[in-house]
């Protein structure tokens, strides 16, 4: 009875989170909204590949609104590396994610960055400054040199976007429904 109790809590939060969906207005992305992987560059040095990127973050309005409002913006950021192969499908050699978590903080009126891989933070005065610093990704190592074979190609892919299985569990079903909580670049690809 209890299990049959908890389910019909559940679908009643999804229902209302539909319903809270449905009784807005449908207001289309601002121009500006969305994340874009504008550059990328892989450097060799010490046998170990490094990656360098410029990410354009600008969260849609509801995202600005939850942020302000306490709720954490989960970042994702993920890069796979394929051997490139002529006639099967290209071959998965490693696969890496980075999380962030950007919030703002009404105390101290100061927006945190944190990088949930090696928990560390870095505090910004404004929101711009924060997506900014999130945006600019410098030297993170991305595969030793030694575990690729010169003599093949291989191809890079970087993706980045809100990762919303890490949303709270009411916005994770509003993300469902609502394509401005799911704010995500294209693949952007390279060759090395």
């Amino acid at each position: 009875m209890m299990r049959c109790a908890k389910r019909l809590s559940l679908i009643a939060l999804f229902m209302s989170a539909i319903a809270m969906g449905a009784q807005e207005p449908v207001a289309p992305l601002p121009e500006d909204a969305g994340f874009r992987v504008e550059r990328v560059s892989v450097v060799l040095r010490d046998e170990v590949y490094y990656l360098n990127a410029g990410i354009r973050l600008v969260p849609s309005a509801p995202v600005i609104e939850a942020l302000q409002r306490g709720v954490p913006m989960p970042v994702i950021m993920e890069v796979e590396i394929l051997r490139e192969r002529s006639y099967l499908w290209d071959e998965t050699i490693t696969t890496l994610e980075q999380r962030y978590e950007v919030d703002h903080h009404e105390l101290t009126r100061q927006y945190t960055v944190r990088n949930l891989n090696i928990d560390t933070q870095s505090a910004f005065p404004t929101r711009e400054g924060a997506l900014d610093a999130l945006g600019r990704i410098v030297d993170l190592p991305l595969i030793d040199a030694n575990l690729l074979d010169p003599a093949e190609s291989y191809i890079g892919r970087l993706r980045v976007s809100i990762d919303t299985d890490a949303l709270p569990v009411p916005l994770r079903l509003l993300a469902l429904v609502s394509s401005e909580w799911r704010l995500s670049s294209d693949w952007h690809e390279w060759r090395f």
